[in-house]
């Protein structure tokens, strides 16, 4: 067994998630993302330029983006350049995750439910309000 450990001072781990493929584990920890290397157990390299507490972080089904949630809302990254690519939100999010087909993505905010277009960033449906 390898245990992951925090260095002291950066706060605890809130979510992990591992690559489509298996190789990279993703670490949500205060307002960093870090990957990490599997097989090497070792950083492989930090998502920077967050602003807020990460709550949760998923991998695309084709492991190319990432999506985040936190206090200051949702955003995706382009795991190739490791550059943001959007903001979806700016309301606190506590839950986010792709549809299976990767053409969808789904947070959990406050009292909201949002289906979004993973690509478009654009809101799909969100119960309560109009479509």
């Amino acid at each position: 067994m390898r245990t992951f450990r925090a260095p002291a001072g950066v706060g605890a781990v809130l979510s992990v998630a591992f690559s489509p493929d298996g190789h990279t584990l993703l670490l949500s920890r205060g307002e960093q993302l870090l990957l990490w290397d599997v097989q090497r157990w070792s950083s492989a390299a930090a998502l920077t330029g967050h602003t807020a507490d990460v709550y949760v972080a998923r991998f695309s089904p084709d492991g190319g983006l990432i999506a985040r949630a936190g206090e200051d809302g949702i955003h995706l990254w382009d795991l190739t350049s490791g550059r943001k690519l959007r903001t979806l939100s700016t309301e606190e999010t506590y839950w986010v995750g792709f549809s299976p087909d990767g053409h969808s993505l789904f947070s959990v905010g406050g009292s909201r439910a949002t289906r979004w277009g993973a690509l478009s960033g654009a809101p799909l449906f969100s119960p309560g309000a109009e479509r």
